[in-house]
């Protein structure tokens, strides 16, 4: 009998104390969430499905798969364990590891998130305060210093939108600063934080649009130039955070007893912005899926059933050619290995041809189209 296989590509979290913030909730549409997790075939939502195994070599072994940007026929892995960005061609074939660390010219300490500038056909580093630019190839073009230090970075006509948290917020979720970075301003009125909580989730989408989602509030906003236009609110039902949560200050070790006893979902993110739906991942285990045109939410776990595995969260990525990315890596990953090595009648013959190797791989993307 064939085991099915269900994977979390999780939220890894590391909770600090942080003062209770309250501010005026913004009006917009409120979406309930519609039933309990489902289990639905990958062919609801997706067509089209692209295995993409990442090869490995020793200059290619990848310890945390951060984030996916899908260009063209490139493959770009931020990896924040190793502080760096791969290059795998469309085929998984390694290519070259971007950038260097170090003091001198052109030499980065840290990479916090990884964007592309599409008027300039440039990939964006975001580092510490300030962005390093490459081409599409991977060669070092130049640095620009910011005002501030933040986190997650989005870029679109020329605009760049710096994702804030903690001290640098001051009161705001957003900092866009202008092309040549003539002016900047804030965007977002900070939503209410009763554990400063920093997630692996990134609250940028990306492609012709770009949204932002605000972790607590679960509110998604669309994002330009010009302002923030507050789009939908997605009330959780049974797994929202209480407002009596919500409103006041948590020891950490509190908050993780009272949110995982009733498996409340406070953290939204990965959001994928597809042409008819859009796809986020939580805290809990889950795929959300919103579809624009009958107004409906969802949770689900995808199943594809050639290698009978299941997903239920999505990778983080870039890719603005409605596709969704989900991988086997790391803890999962693992535990298929165990399974190949010790129960291997519960693979099917795909998933045991898939992970035919000695050692163990690199991870594995699944990419579809999203109907």
């Amino acid at each position: 009998m064939t085991t099915l296989m269900r994977f979390t590509i999780g939220f890894a979290s590391l909770f600090l104390l942080l003062n209770c913030q309250t501010t005026e909730r913004i009006s917009m549409k409120e979406i309930f969430l519609n039933g309990s997790e489902r289990f639905v075939d990958d062919t609801i939502f997706f067509t089209n499905c692209r295995v993409v195994k990442l090869e490995l070599t020793e200059n290619s072994a990848l310890k945390r798969l951060s984030k996916v940007v899908l260009l063209e026929d490139k493959i770009y892995i931020l990896d924040k364990a190793q502080k760096s960005v791969f290059l795998f061609d469309s085929l998984g074939h390694y290519v070259k590891r971007i950038g260097k660390r170090g003091m001198g010219p052109g030499e980065y300490l840290d990479i916090y998130d990884v964007a592309i500038d599409y008027d300039k056909s440039l990939l964006a580093f975001l580092c510490n305060k300030s962005i390093f630019y490459y081409d599409y190839s991977g060669e070092f073009i130049k640095k620009e210093d910011l005002p501030i230090d933040a986190v997650e970075l989005a870029i679109e006509n020329g605009y760049k939108h710096l994702a804030l948290f903690g001290e640098d917020q001051q009161g705001y979720d957003i900092l866009t600063v202008s092309p040549e970075n003539k002016k900047s301003f804030k965007q977002i009125p900070s939503g209410r934080i009763p554990v400063k909580h920093l997630t692996s989730c990134f609250r940028f989408s990306s492609g012709n649009k770009i949204y932002f989602v605000q972790l607590f509030e679960n509110q998604l906003f669309e994002v330009d130039s010009e302002n923030c236009k507050p789009l939908l609110r997605f009330n959780l039902g049974k797994y929202a955070l209480p407002e009596e949560m919500l409103n006041k200050e948590w020891e950490v070790d509190d908050f993780s007893i009272e949110y995982r006893k009733h498996n409340y979902i406070f953290a939204i993110g990965n959001l994928t912005a597809a042409n008819d739906y859009f796809f986020f991942a939580s805290n809990q285990p889950g795929v959300f899926a919103y579809k624009k045109t009958i107004e409906q939410l969802t949770v689900n776990t995808i199943i594809n059933r050639e290698y009978n595995f299941h997903f239920s969260n999505i990778g983080y990525q870039i890719s603005d050619n409605n596709k969704i990315i989900f991988s086997i890596a790391e803890g999962q990953l693992s535990g298929l290995l165990d399974m190949r090595d010790n129960k291997p009648e519960y693979l099917t013959q795909k998933a045991r041809s898939l992970l035919a190797t000695e050692e163990e791989p690199n991870p594995i993307l699944f990419i579809y189209d999203v109907k």
